[in-house]
């Protein structure tokens, strides 16, 4: 046995503790991003159209007062926050219903936060289940689950209120769930497996490629054959698409407004060599990750590329097929799954890491799998018997395992450094919603603020960061709301205390046509050279 493998298990439960630290620190401190707000406000039991309505009514209100639309409250039944899923279909709800149960539980909007975070510590331990099943190794199963706890990818989805650490345990789950019920052949790991596809589907509705790539797993397994074990798999996922049939009939009644909220991702074009560094610099995000623009001249990308392509080779040529095939189909089937519309028709889908969730844990499987075999086999195995002889007498075999070492505690390094400036950061990895940083010194900096916009989301997520008393006044994008009058409402008496906030370009024309208008954020990655915040003052 190589010398450090006997410290394998303590080494991945300190990684694990380090990971579950970085999961929770800072957790009700961090920047709310819009797609956290809007699924908060849907949870609490309102929908978008809903809030607006209640809010644009061209008075004022506090943030404090906005903040009750992040929180359930007796006025709003369970029944609203149905409805409210309902009306975006995309969404499966099961997430949302959860963090309503715990918001109502800790009356606090930070416990939907919380509940993400307690999901992607489960995933640790439903990582080190799957790699059991598949690998019958408790040191790759440890191996795995540490890589897991210290991925930048998995502590920024663990930050967000949002279902992806749901579907990445259930993705974990439901496949060694498959694992055990292939080996076993038993009733109950069959249950556990459909059970745990049905909460993947009422998750995220991408979690068919999950199901596309177990069920081509299974298939090839059994040679196409309709054995007896694929046909208590057709009929589990059968018995699945039954229990899914409720929402899938919401979908299908919602079809148009399906296509538009999900038309931003489809409808994107960019260069191949675009799209190549942000594939690279995702997959590198498994792993590191320093916050910095998709570039191809990033040394750290290949740095990553060069650990998990030759561990794939170590996967595929030191294991048997029946494990290296569930790496690949795990890895392959989501990511092409993303890439093949992309190329095909257009889109974004496969530059948002988030999509491909099931193939970061591919790859940590599969790398895995390539630190076990580097550190205890490769030495000992793959050697011809002349460089076995250097190997023994220290010549080769010390230069060779030391680089194999280096390169992997460094890859771990970075991974705990880049982690951990993650847990430390408020806006790391959050978008256009980050700008709030930058915004809120300067409203909470006014002795009386009044920030004006028309746009519902932004505001909600501002408001977290500004003080209570804050005032917000939103206009409504309709005809109603963009003839309210300004002057006649009163709410521009604070002159130097008045903020335009991220406004259209209709809201923009109104107010600029009778006040003046000077940019105080001017410049974003997100928005160009877009002003975001001005001041408000009388003209002349």
């Amino acid at each position: 046995e190589i010398s450090g493998m006997r410290y394998i298990r303590s080494i991945c439960i300190g990684l694990i503790v380090l990971g579950i630290f970085f999961r929770i620190a800072n957790i009700g401190e961090k920047i709310y991003t819009v797609d956290e707000v809007r699924g908060i406000l849907r949870a609490s039991g309102y929908t978008s159209q809903e809030f607006v309505a209640e809010v644009s009514t061209g008075d004022s209100i506090t943030a404090a007062s906005l903040q009750q639309y992040q929180l359930p409250t007796d006025q709003r039944r369970l029944s609203d926050t149905v409805n409210a899923l309902k009306g975006n279909p995309e969404h499966p709800p099961l997430y949302y219903l959860l963090a309503r149960f715990c918001m109502q539980l800790f009356t606090s909007s930070t416990a939907a936060r919380g509940l993400a975070a307690l999901v992607g510590i489960l995933t640790l331990l439903s990582m080190y289940w799957l790699c059991l099943e598949l690998f019958q190794s408790a040191d790759i199963a440890w191996i795995g689950a540490g890589l897991m706890a210290i991925s930048p990818f998995h502590v920024l989805l663990a930050s967000e209120a949002r279902q992806y650490t749901l579907w990445g345990l259930l993705a974990t789950g439901s496949s060694a769930f498959l694992l055990r019920a292939l080996r076993s052949n038993r009733p109950g790991p069959w249950i556990g497996y459909g059970i745990a596809v049905t909460l993947g589907l009422y998750t995220h509705l991408f979690f068919v490629w999950v199901i596309l790539s177990q069920g081509l797993y299974v298939l090839i397994l059994e040679k196409l054959k309709l054995t007896q074990r694929v046909w208590r798999y057709l009929a589990t996922l059968l018995l699945c698409g039954l229990a899914f049939a409720p929402w899938l009939a919401v979908i299908l009644g919602n079809l148009d407004r399906l296509e538009k909220t999900t038309r931003w991702a489809s409808q994107y074009n960019t260069g191949l060599f675009d799209r190549l560094a942000f594939w690279l610099t995702n997959i590198a995000m498994g792993f590191v990750d320093f916050n910095g623009a998709a570039s191809l001249k990033n040394p750290v990308i290949y740095l990553v590329l060069g650990l998990v392509l030759s561990s794939i080779y170590l996967l595929c040529k030191h294991t048997p097929r029946q494990v290296w095939l569930f790496v690949l189909l795990l890895m392959g089937v989501t990511g092409l799954g993303q890439i093949v519309p992309d190329l095909m028709l257009g889109g974004r889908r496969s530059l948002l890491a988030r999509y491909s969730l099931t193939s970061y844990i591919g790859l940590e499987m599969a790398v895995a799998f390539g630190i076990h075999h580097g550190w205890q086999r490769i030495l000992q195995r793959d050697f011809s018997p002349y460089q076995q002889r250097f190997s023994k007498s220290g010549i080769v075999g010390k230069n060779l395992y030391a680089v194999h070492r280096c390169g992997t505690v460094l890859i771990v390094i970075l991974g705990i450094v880049s982690s951990g400036l993650i847990s430390q950061s408020l806006d790391w990895g959050k978008g256009s919603s980050s700008l709030n940083l930058a915004i809120a010194p300067i409203v909470n900096a006014a002795p009386s603020p009044l920030v004006i916009g028309d746009e519902e989301t932004f505001m909600l997520s501002l408001s977290y960061k500004v003080k209570p008393s804050v005032e917000f006044k939103l206009m409504a994008r309709n005809p109603v709301g963009t003839n309210i009058s300004f002057e006649s409402s009163g709410s521009l008496t604070a002159e130097p205390d008045t903020f335009l906030y991220f406004p259209s370009n209709q809201l923009l024309e109104k107010v600029g046509d009778t006040w003046q208008l000077e940019p105080l954020l001017v410049g974003s990655p997100w928005f160009g050279q877009r002003p975001i915040l001005y001041q408000i003052g009388s003209k002349g």
